[in-house]
């Protein structure tokens, strides 16, 4: 599995386990970092390679 695909479903999952199993809701920061993370990934998996 690529780097960038891990990096996402380890975000994914400490949000799930925050809520999930320490019945803490997340918050409307816990959502904007969490995007903020998912958007970095997304420019390190989609940026061009090699020239």
């Amino acid at each position: 599995m690529p780097q960038c695909q891990q990096v996402r479903i380890d975000i994914v999952a400490a949000i799930l386990w925050l809520w999930g199993f320490k019945g803490h809701r997340p918050d409307r920061w816990d959502v904007v970092g969490a995007a903020v993370c998912l958007v970095g990934s997304a420019i390190f998996m989609f940026a061009p390679r090699g020239a």
